[in-house]
């Protein structure tokens, strides 16, 4: 079972603040999970320790893409 943590606990865990830790979702370097718009992200521990690393997790994708606020 994933454990699924929040921006705030995920920069917690990696000594980041917890900005880092959404832009780097935004920009695709950390893979997580937004259920619509502006809402809060979800990051999967195993993620968030592979980005601590600097290696690729097993669940990203290039294909994946934050969701965005239209203009």
């Amino acid at each position: 079972m994933a454990e699924w943590l929040t921006a705030k606990q995920a920069g917690e865990r990696a000594q980041r603040h917890w900005r880092t830790v959404t832009d780097a979702c935004r920009a695709g370097e950390l893979h997580g999970v937004q259920r619509s718009v502006n809402a809060s992200w979800r990051i999967d521990a195993e993620c968030l320790d592979a980005w601590v690393q600097g290696v690729t997790c097993p669940h990203q994708r290039s294909n994946v893409t934050p969701i965005r606020r239209s203009a």
